[in-house]
């Protein structure tokens, strides 16, 4: 019986360990400006409402990468939006050479249709 608090304990440490990791990335991956600026452009978007559903909401997952190779940096991020209707998928693509990052392509799959910005 005395095992049972110890596997407790380990089992919460370790879902709170992954959730810090979650959340760590996540916030790295989200402070970035093109980021930023992609998902302000697709959230005031009226065609983005309409294919979703208004109001149109971030999910909580992010999957998405930053590269860089010393001159340059590229970013790419894969975010679920969700509307009152349906769920959709927006890639934000960025790129950095030497001052802000900017957005350089777009698009929502949503409904078997593709919106390209």
């Amino acid at each position: 019986m005395r095992r049972v608090p110890v596997l407790l304990i380990a089992l919460v440490s370790f879902v709170l360990f992954i959730g810090a990791i979650w959340a760590g990335c996540s916030t790295f991956l989200k402070s970035n400006s093109a980021y930023e600026r992609g998902m302000e452009t697709a959230l005031a978007d009226p065609v983005v409402a309409k294919a979703l559903g208004a109001p149109v909401r971030e999910g909580w997952f992010l999957n998405g990468s930053v590269e860089s190779d010393g001159m340059a940096s590229r970013g790419s991020w894969l975010v679920r939006l969700r509307g009152d209707d349906q769920s959709g998928t927006l890639r934000i693509l960025g790129y950095k050479s030497g001052g802000d990052w900017r957005v350089v392509g777009m698009n929502l799959d949503a409904g078997g249709s593709r919106y390209d910005y």
